[in-house]
């Protein structure tokens, strides 16, 4: 097959569950077939260039690696007339969530259309974000909703349930993130004195809840400290909160994919309090580093964690949960070895395997 990957973030830039997914997925159809990714241009990579077998693309405005841009991505769809008149050329073709859009242009692309929808923030909107844009994201939920996509893909049971309230028109398959276990056994690294979190710095994902939490942490355990892995909006917020509270937090921004492992092999614990996942594969990758991970209880992270291998939280109170796991070193050993069972069970190599089923019933309906 010859498949147009469209996607606005993309390898180097590793600092989302979406980008990562796409990355995996497409290094693996390469070895077999004909990958083509577009998306934005990153600082300090060449427009055209080929990786891992990938024949990658980089339109519009250059974006940073180290964060989203929102201009950059008002480039990239800038370039539309350009990108109908590429991906025709493809048998297939693979829009990422942002990138569903392009489906309205389907009767000139004239090839089978799939999508991902990681998950939906529907009426959480105004939860997390200002007048207008929580308007403009609901109304491009909705829109999404309508396109007529040959086959939709989801990373979750839960965020299924979200997109068939919405009444997506098409039946919806579920294609979890996975876990390259070759990357993550290569690195290692001693335990060390600090616990880690490892995504956005933005509203949803509660960052401010974990460094509160480290003044009591502090004071019963002092030379602990808080890695926060990550950039956002939130950042410069979360840095003032830090001086207030003079706890001990260190910002480490953008790392590379083996100095993300090497942190959180070393952290005594992983977590996240977010309040909204699709499915979570920062807390699958904790998983695979034997680092115990807690979380807040979504119903995307139930679907892997249990009782046996994290510790989920229903409300904020993290703060007791994370001194459990420091003074319990059997809790900790616990957590590790069940958390490497399940992560096993998500392997990249057979998840690509599925995502090739997806494409071939597209291409033969």
């Amino acid at each position: 097959m010859r498949i147009a990957m469209l996607i606005d973030l993309f390898y180097p830039y590793q600092l989302g569950g979406a980008e990562k997914q796409f990355y995996e997925l497409a290094v693996r159809l390469a070895k077999k077939h004909e990958v083509h990714v577009y998306t934005l241009n990153i600082e300090g990579c060449p427009s055209e260039e080929k990786i891992n077998g990938i024949y990658v693309h980089r339109i519009g405005y250059r974006n940073s690696i180290k964060k989203r841009s929102l201009s950059a991505l008002a480039t990239y769809f800038l370039k539309t007339p350009y990108l109908i008149r590429q991906i025709r050329k493809y048998d297939i073709v693979h829009a990422n969530q942002i990138s569903a859009m392009f489906c309205f242009f389907k009767p000139f692309i004239k090839k089978p259309f799939v999508v991902t929808i990681h998950d939906l923030y529907w009426d959480l909107w105004k939860n997390y974000y200002r007048f207008p844009l929580y308007y403009i994201g609901k109304a491009v939920e909705l829109f999404w909703s309508i396109l007529r996509y040959d086959k939709i893909i989801t990373v979750s049971k839960s965020s299924k349930a979200k997109l068939e309230r919405l009444d997506f028109v098409k039946k919806i398959s579920v294609l979890p993130n996975g876990i390259d276990f070759s990357k993550i056994n290569k690195v290692s690294a001693k335990k060390g004195n600090h616990i880690i979190y490892v995504g956005r710095l933005v509203n949803y994902k509660n960052v401010d809840l974990v460094i509160k939490s480290m003044k009591e942490l502090n004071k019963k355990y002092p030379i602990l400290e808080l890695r926060i892995i990550g950039s956002g909006e939130q950042e410069t917020y979360l840095k003032k909160l830090v001086k207030e509270l003079k706890v001990n937090v260190k910002f480490l921004g953008y790392v590379t994919e083996e100095e993300k492992f090497r942190q959180i092999k070393s952290a005594k614990a992983f977590v996240s309090m977010s309040d909204v996942e699709g499915f979570g594969i920062s807390m699958l990758e904790a998983m695979a580093c034997g680092t115990p991970v807690i979380g807040k209880k979504l119903k995307a992270y139930e679907e892997f964690c249990n009782t046996k291998n994290s510790l989920l939280i229903d409300g904020d109170d993290i703060e007791k949960t994370l001194i459990r796991v420091l003074k319990d070193e059997s809790l900790m050993k616990r957590l590790s070895i069940e958390g490497i069972k399940t992560a096993k069970k998500f392997d990249w190599d057979n998840i690509v395997i599925d995502l090739e089923k997806i494409y071939k019933t597209s291409l033969f309906h």
